[in-house]
Formats: C-alpha cells, sequence, structure tokens
C-alpha cells in the first residue's frame, strides 16, 4: 500500500500550526516512514546548530549601507519595453529586492533567533515531569537499570532513534575546566501516555536523567512559542531535586538533576558552546505558577 510522504508539512509541523488531528497524522506518519523521518532530523538538527551560534549585534554598517541604497533615487533611464514594477529596470528591481532578501536574512540572523527565557513555577507537577522524577529516583536508588549502558554519546543518540520515535540531541560533549560530562547510557519508558526515551548521565560527579517524547504524545506536555525557548523550573524540597520542563523542535523534555542553583548545569549535556553556557548557567526565572 503507497502512503503519501509529508514533508511539504513538516515546517509547519516544527512550528505547531496543524491542527490536532493533522499533527497526529503526521507524527504517525513519521514513526512509520524513514524517508520523511530523516527530512524532519535534518530540520531538528538544524536548529539545534543554530541554538549554538554565538549572538552579536548587527554591524551599523549594515543598516546604513541598505539605507543609502533604499533612500538614493535610480537614474533616470528611457523607458523600455524591459523595464519593471514601478518604472524601474529589471537590473536595479532586482538588486533592490536583493537587498530586501539580505536585510530579512540579516534581521533574522541577528534578532530572531531563538531567546531563552526561565519561569520557576510553584504549581503542582504535570503528569509528564512525575514519570521523569520517578526515572531519575528508580535509577539513582538502583531499582531500575539501563537497557543500553554506554559511555558514547554517538552511541547513546543513534539507540534512541533506533528505539523510539524520537529524535536525539545529544551533543558529543567534550569535558572542559569546571564542568564534566559522563554519559552512562539509555532506556526506553511510558511517560504521560507517550513513548519516551530516558538518557542518564553524571554532570560533575551528579547523576541526572533527561526524558524526551514527542510533544504530539505527551498528554500534558510543556507549551512552546516561536523564537523563543520557554524552561519551566521546579525545585522538588523533598528529594533535593530540581526539574526543568521544554519543549523544542517537536520534542518535549524533563531534566532532573540535583545540580546547583536551578539546575542549569544539567543543561550542558546538549549545549557546547561557551556562549550558550554563559547564557544558561547566568539565566534566573521568573515565578510564575501555572
Amino acid at each position: 500500500m503507497f502512503s503519501r510522504h509529508v514533508t511539504t508539512k513538516l515546517s509547519a509541523y516544527y512550528h505547531q500550526e496543524l491542527s490536532g488531528d493533522e499533527a497526529r497524522r503526521v507524527a504517525g506518519h513519521l514513526a512509520a516512514c524513514a524517508h520523511c523521518r530523516a527530512a524532519f532530523q535534518e530540520i531538528q538538527r538544524g536548529i539545534h546548530l543554530a541554538e549554538q551560534l554565538p549572538t552579536v549585534d548587527a554591524p551599523e554598517t549594515l543598516w546604513r549601507g541598505i539605507e543609502r541604497q533604499l533612500s538614493s533615487p535610480p537614474a533616470a533611464e528611457p523607458a523600455t519595453a524591459g523595464q519593471g514594477v514601478l518604472g524601474l529596470g529589471w537590473g536595479l528591481s532586482g538588486a533592490l529586492a536583493l537587498v530586501l532578501i539580505a536585510a530579512f536574512g540579516f534581521s533574522w540572523y541577528y534578532g530572531f533567533r531563538q531567546k531563552l527565557h526561565m519561569y520557576e513555577d510553584s504549581g503542582p507537577m504535570t503528569e509528564f515531569e512525575l514519570a521523569a522524577r520517578e526515572a531519575h529516583l528508580r535509577l539513582t536508588s538502583g531499582r531500575d537499570t539501563l537497557e543500553f549502558p554506554s559511555t558514547n554519546p554517538a552511541a547513546v543518540r543513534d539507540w534512541v532513534e533506533r528505539q523510539t520515535p524520537i529524535v536525539s540531541n545529544l551533543a558529543d560533549f567534550p569535558g572542559d575546566a569546571g564542568v564534566q560530562v559522563e554519559m552512562l547510557g539509555a532506556r526506553r519508558m511510558q511517560a504521560a501516555g507517550a513513548p519516551s526515551a530516558v538518557v542518564f548521565y553524571r554532570i560533575n560527579q551528579q547523576p541526572a536523567t533527561l526524558v524526551t517524547a514527542r510533544a504530539v504524545d505527551v498528554r500534558d506536555g510543556p507549551s512552546s512559542r516561536r523564537f523563543t525557548k520557554d524552561i519551566y523550573v521546579r525545585q522538588d524540597a523533598e528529594h533535593g531535586l530540581k526539574l526543568l520542563t521544554w519543549q523544542l523542535a517537536g520534542e518535549a523534555y524533563v531534566l532532573v538533576s540535583s545540580a546547583p542553583g536551578y539546575g542549569q548545569q544539567a543543561c550542558l549535556i546538549c549545549h557546547t558552546q561557551p556562549e550558550t553556557r554563559q547564557m544558561i548557567l547566568a539565566a534566573q526565572p521568573e515565578r510564575v505558577s501555572q
């Protein structure tokens, strides 16, 4: 039986622009279709790589140059059949179009890349967060074992993608001064109705657990906004744990650890660029109650 590919819907699926039924149809297709799954993985990895780029201010000379091009009147030319819209020659109007496209591209690159916002949530934990906390407690107490023990991040990433419908964004993290990350392995579980992957590791000798699932499968997963990465922080005083919950590129995540502060240090498993790490470690959450 032939199945129509959904590659034309992947961008809308990533940006959560599809209806609930359509999003579920695309998610089901991705689980079964290697071609579309590979295309979606490329989209997700491209976004993940873009996140690692340092944020810098656009040079002032760029905008001055664009303004000069836009404000300079075109030289008078005899009208010909080859002229474009509004009496501009095709060469000049084409150049103007390229300038505008370049301006938009630079605006996106310098101004619209995802920004990080953290919120300290004092409301009750979601079902997805409770499942992640339980997975962490069971692994740290020895009540559960890893299906795939490995210290190789690439091997764990490959296992997760072969055994689950999840695209893993685990980095090939090097150790650096003050931050030592050690992969321990992974297992599968059901969390809030969703097939999920559990990745277990240590950061500076402290255990950390990352639980991830497709956002469309999670009953009460975290919300997301365009151009913004919203991270919800919870303090579990009973067990001395911090939970960070977010959604990105169609995946829902909960990160559980006893790392210092709000637990941001545990995020360094996926973020290796110094500028990104500094931004994460310096982030201060706002207080909210859902």
